[in-house]
């Protein structure tokens, strides 16, 4: 099963945001509350940690790419 992670409202007034670095990379397992990549708005920087187990399987924004809240960023396979 796949799960798409979603760019999150950063903050109450927040309509987009970007991935400064993805700390995966594709193929990459990772844990439910590990760190996978830092999002960024105006005036502040996130570490965006995964909601499940899985491995990345693919990176759909790449770095510096500015995108709405609710798109879809990345897909992981659920293990």
């Amino acid at each position: 099963m796949i799960r798409e992670l979603l760019m999150p409202r950063l903050s109450d007034d927040s309509e987009q945001g970007w991935v400064d670095s993805w700390e995966k990379s594709i193929g990459d397992p990772i844990s439910e509350g590990e760190v996978i990549c830092t999002l960024s708005i105006d005036k502040a920087a996130y570490l965006m940690e995964s909601p499940c187990d899985g491995v990345l399987e693919e990176i759909l924004v790449a770095d510096g790419e500015v995108v709405p809240v609710g798109t879809p960023i990345a897909r992981v396979r659920l293990t």
